[in-house]
């Protein structure tokens, strides 16, 4: 089984971090991850499906935090 996972975090080095940790935790626990990562609230917002597993919004984001736009999805 395959996880998906939406990351919406505007800093591209906690992007990369966030996917360093999931690909070493799925290793070593058997587990794939398919990751989705959005830099803005606003892109994931536009089109906005229920299509993951779960999603980890960074809550400061410039235009719109992450409560606003959880609130708004």
């Amino acid at each position: 089984m395959t996880y998906s996972v939406c990351v919406v975090e505007d800093e591209l080095q906690a992007r990369k971090t966030m996917e360093d940790y999931f690909r070493r935790w799925g290793q070593e626990h058997g587990k794939d991850f398919s990751i989705t990562f959005f830099e803005h609230p606003l892109m994931l917002l536009e089109n906005y499906r229920p299509q993951w597993d779960v999603i980890y919004m960074d809550i400061q984001m410039p235009l719109m935090n992450g409560m606003e736009a959880a609130e708004a999805g």
